[in-house]
């Protein structure tokens, strides 16, 4: 199972600290690109910690710049402000709640092709069903 990253932003300094691990003296470190440096272990020269240089927390915060993260060259998360987050949040509820209740629509939809009859015979079908399979159980005390 892979680490959980950390991610830390120092004010003063203007850099987002992103590591897998506690930084250590021993790491070697390498300017990936304009102001992002690795920390690499000296061993495997795998990277253990990112620091990301001028990083501007507020322009994320008011909304005006969005960042992706990336793991081998493909888009795994996004950083952006907590506003366009919870925008997101209500959309997926909102869409959740929309296919409920076609769910729920198409479900009374079905109902009124069954026959009453066949329904009651369903429902009762099912229930000798359930309590079959809950009476074969051992009780868990």
């Amino acid at each position: 199972m892979e680490k959980r990253l950390t991610f830390k932003y120092d004010r003063p300094t203007d850099i987002l600290y992103i590591d897998k691990i506690p930084p250590y003296p021993e790491q070697e470190t390498e300017e990936l690109v304009d102001d992002v440096i690795a920390r690499l272990n000296p061993v495997t020269g795998e990277i253990e910690n990112l620091e990301v240089l001028f990083f501007p927390p507020d322009d994320v915060g008011y909304g005006q710049a969005q960042y992706i993260v990336e793991k081998f060259g493909e888009p795994t998360a996004a950083i952006v402000s907590i506003e366009d987050f919870y925008l997101l949040q209500a959309a997926r509820q909102e869409r959740a709640s929309a296919s409920f209740r076609d769910l729920v629509a198409n479900i009374r939809e079905r109902g009124r092709e069954v026959d009453p009859g066949e329904l009651s015979r369903l429902i009762e079908e099912a229930r000798a069903e359930f309590h079959s399979l809950h009476s074969r159980q051992p009780d868990a005390d």
